[in-house]
């Protein structure tokens, strides 16, 4: 079990990180870098393979999206991955469609007026 999670949060005006760290292990993190000033690239969401499917990708990157000031866009994909799956967990998140070259984009004025 689990003891008392706790979030570590990075902000620079270049990279946003969130880590979830519990009994002294990395549980999940999320990672975003600034492409433009007007858009934010999804560097990577790790989820520790003993604790997938249990929120913690969600929990990481929910904090990370509510820092983000501007749109961001992912690549579902990765070494070892389910391109597929990814897809549906981010479209959860928000995220639509899907260029030639497979990304996505989440957009901060849809979320923004969403909340209003």
């Amino acid at each position: 079990m689990v003891r008392s999670p706790q979030m570590c949060v990075s902000v620079t005006d270049s990279c946003i990180s969130v880590t979830m760290i519990a009994d002294g292990r990395i549980l999940a993190s999320a990672e975003a870098s600034r492409l433009y000033r007007d858009a934010w690239y999804i560097n990577r969401v790790f989820v520790r393979q003993d604790r997938r499917g249990q929120g913690w990708g969600s929990k990481v990157l929910g904090e990370l999206l509510s820092r983000v000031d501007a749109d961001a866009i992912v690549e579902p994909g990765g070494y070892g991955s389910d391109p597929e799956r990814l897809r549906s967990f981010y479209g959860r998140h928000g995220f639509q469609g899907a260029s030639a070259e497979g990304q996505m984009r989440w957009t901060k004025a849809l979320r923004v007026k969403e909340s209003e």
